[in-house]
């Protein structure tokens, strides 16, 4: 009855969003419903969601005007693309000024990945990405367009845990190219999901001159650059690297969202900057399926031009509670002898619970995962849902909530408890 490409939809749900789906219907609340279930798998900030509150209750944010009930900004209002531009400028690019004409909104960072991949690839075509990495890359770009999204294992060992070169980028590509495979873009995530690892700007810049060598497009996910809560370490946007200075501009592009930094997912706001001028045409054209409600981009162009807001109250309260989070997420590990990979940003942390695993094979991981979801009610996303081949690893989110975290933890050491470690 339905088309042939109607199928990816009728059979099993995508994993994240059927858990998302399943918690939501029964989601803890430590008043009224303390037996539901304990989201920590989901990638939701919440640890500033009073901040929000306060802020949005002032009441001076939300207006209205007639141009806005019809259509208009359906790539991102003026007003809305020039506060963009300033606060990337001020907050990711440093000493590089952002063009406002080099910014175009669509409604979240997963449509934009899909634009993306209709843009750069046609259906078959490959866009390699490091694993283990956020789900969804994967069905972003391939459940409607169809671009072939291929894992790039990491590099693991005793000296090193996963870890990211050029040289394995470049050696990918290659077999790629020896396998008859068109490799069209290479997705970065940095800040990276799930590992919490901040890269350096060295890093960045090596792999560009891969993609350069190779004609390859290089998409910077930067989803999580305002999250860093290691204040070691300093993040280097890709928007920092002057036009000139960079490798190959025109197959260079960045991407940021509301959605994590501000925790603010419901907005449904992503944004893509490019200085390829034809993709800012295809952004253009295809902006009518893209498009993100005028109020919300007026309210948001408001509450970011509120710099004393941002600097004092927001982005201090957010830092502070993601360490204290993260802090407290890794004493608690630490005290069931569960390893974890040390996170620097995001809102995540990537622990190893191989020694609690019944058997070491996938089978074996998705059985604690089948544990904590079903019968203790707390979920955690193992790591082979990432592409991850290293067996026992989940990802836990940390930014829930004290109480949240509590008692999600509390559920996981009670599920630990029912099994001896081998």
């Amino acid at each position: 009855m339905l088309s042939n490409r109607a199928a990816i939809y009728l059979g099993e749900p995508e994993f994240l969003l059927s858990c998302l789906t399943r918690c939501s219907k029964d989601a803890y609340d430590k008043e009224t419903n303390r037996e539901g279930f304990v989201n920590m798998g989901t990638a939701v900030n919440s640890v500033c969601e009073d901040v929000i509150k306060d802020r949005f209750d002032k009441g001076d944010l939300f207006s209205h005007e007639t141009a806005w009930q019809h259509y208009m900004g359906l790539n991102g209002t003026e007003d809305l693309l020039n506060v963009m531009a300033e606060f990337l400028s001020e907050r990711m690019a440093q000493s590089v000024r952002i063009n406002p004409g080099n910014i175009r909104l669509v409604n979240g960072v997963s449509a934009g990945l899909e634009v993306l991949s209709w843009i750069l690839a046609d259906p078959g075509e490959v866009v390699l990405v490091p694993v283990p990495t956020y789900a969804r890359f994967f069905a972003d770009m391939n459940e409607r367009m169809r671009t072939q999204v291929v894992g790039i294992h990491l590099q693991d060992g005793p000296m090193s845990r996963f870890t990211l070169t050029a040289e394995l980028l470049e050696e990918e590509i290659l077999t790629h190219q020896q396998l008859g495979k068109r490799v069209k873009g290479f997705l970065f995530c940095n800040p990276n999901n799930p590992l919490g690892m901040v890269y350096s700007m060295e890093l960045t810049l090596s792999l560009m001159e891969v993609c350069k060598k190779y004609q390859v497009h290089f998409i910077a996910d930067e989803i999580y650059g305002l999250s860093v809560f290691d204040h070691s370490v300093k993040f280097e946007s890709v928007l920092s690297i002057p036009k000139e200075k960079l490798p190959d501009p025109e197959r260079t592009h960045f991407m940021w969202g509301m959605s994590k930094d501000f925790g603010l997912a419901g907005f449904r706001m992503g944004f893509i900057h490019t200085y390829n001028n034809d993709m800012i045409k295809c952004l253009d054209g295809m902006n009518l399926y893209t498009s993100t409600s005028v109020h919300i981009q007026q309210f948001v162009a408001k509450l970011l031009l509120d710099t004393k807001w941002l600097d004092t109250v927001y982005f201090p309260a957010n830092l502070n509670r993601l360490a204290s989070s993260y802090s407290y997420i890794g004493k608690r590990l630490s005290s069931l002898g569960i390893p974890a990979l040390v996170a620097q940003a995001g809102l995540f942390c990537w622990a190893d619970f191989s020694l609690y695993l019944d058997t070491h094979t996938e089978e074996g991981e998705i059985k604690l995962f089948r544990r904590f979801f079903d019968e203790y009610k707390v979920y955690l996303v193992p790591g082979s849902m990432f592409g991850c081949k290293i067996v026992g690893w989940f990802r836990i989110i940390f930014a829930v909530g004290q109480d949240r975290l509590e008692e999600g933890l509390d559920r996981i050491e009670r599920a630990l408890s029912k099994k001896s470690l081998l």
